[in-house]
């Protein structure tokens, strides 16, 4: 997006790093220059107007995913195709959204959207939120605050940042069943979290450049500058010097990157939680009417309802994740016995 009176040079510069990124990739661009919507609400005007282009198109002339990225966001590393991030179709063909969250929660500088019908009706909803959910204060970054409340819209409370997922474990570990059973019903309700949403590892596409340092390292893809206020323009300045005048700084080939071995170990994590997700409910269902195993049952379906949070709210925090799969496998029988 960039529009206004007064062209900004840092962003145009900041541009025609994607710009370049996306002839070595053959990535077709999109770029805003006229407002179609009011203040914070141009990026999911515009971004559903692309998809509903695209699925005018016949299925095989459409794009499959897009990749929105802020003008305070430079590609430093070109050597890296951003369809690494994507989801195999095969493990999971129902994710339409891939995003990251800081400290403060979802974070829409940049992300993926699924050309698919459910995108649109998602920033459908993101537009019209402030329209039927008039009590709700969206703050300055209107747009993401939107967005974040539709993906949660059903539940009272999801946890956002790391310290709100050990505070939120730790008081459900001083709860009764039988207000376990009213959390773990009010979360199976929540819309947008039948697997079409992924949170990943904020570093991999959204690593942001601090008042005091970068917090990525060689072989990045991109820097991004939120929360630098005046300072952001001696940052981008700078960053930007760096990739016009020696290109090749920053230019690392992707398979001596961590892209490769994370996003591998990310999906196969996804996946074995997922198949041991849907072994932990087929095992308590075949048990849950035999009175002597009551107990057990009810402690395989809390702790399969922590791992079913943890896949749909929580899928960037992979340590957690795998731990909890761990658990919940030692909650099954042994074979042969």
């Amino acid at each position: 997006m960039l529009y206004g009176e007064t062209p900004n040079p840092l962003y145009e510069r900041a541009v025609r790093s994607h710009r370049l990124h996306n002839e070595r990739w053959n990535y077709p661009m999109f770029v805003l220059r006229e407002q179609i919507a009011g203040g914070y609400w141009n990026k999911p005007s515009y971004l559903m107007s692309l998809i509903v282009q695209e699925l005018a198109k016949p299925k095989s002339e459409r794009l499959e995913w897009l990749m929105w990225v802020d003008a305070d966001l430079i590609l430093i590393n070109p050597s890296i195709p951003v369809s690494v991030f994507l989801p195999p179709t095969h493990l999971f063909p129902d994710v339409h959204f891939l995003g990251n969250r800081d400290q403060n929660g979802l974070n829409t500088g940049t992300f993926f959207l699924h050309v698919h019908e459910w995108s649109v009706k998602m920033l459908a909803k993101a537009i019209a939120f402030p329209m039927y959910r008039t009590e709700i204060d969206l703050g300055v970054s209107m747009d993401q605050e939107a967005m974040a409340h539709v993906f949660n819209d059903t539940t009272p409370y999801v946890p956002k940042t790391s310290q709100d997922w050990d505070r939120l474990h730790e008081a459900e570990n001083e709860l009764d069943v039988k207000e376990r059973t009213k959390r773990r019903n009010l979360r199976s309700s929540v819309g947008g979290t039948n697997g079409e949403i992924l949170y990943q590892p904020r570093v991999w596409y959204n690593t942001y450049e601090w008042h005091h340092a970068y917090e990525g390292k060689k072989g990045n893809l991109l820097v991004h500058f939120p929360g630098l206020e005046d300072d952001r323009w001696r940052h981008m300045s700078d960053w930007l010097d760096v990739v016009e005048n020696t290109p090749t700084k920053w230019d690392v080939p992707l398979e001596q990157t961590m892209y490769p071995d994370e996003v591998k170990d990310y999906y196969t994590g996804l996946a074995e939680a997922s198949k041991t997700l849907k072994q932990a409910d087929e095992l308590a269902k075949a048990h849950e009417n035999e009175a002597d195993q009551r107990e057990a049952v009810q402690y395989l379906k809390d702790q399969a309802e922590e791992l079913r949070t943890l896949l749909h709210f929580g899928s960037d925090r992979m340590k957690s994740m795998k731990e909890k799969v761990e658990h919940v496998k030692t909650l099954f029988p042994n074979e042969g016995t």
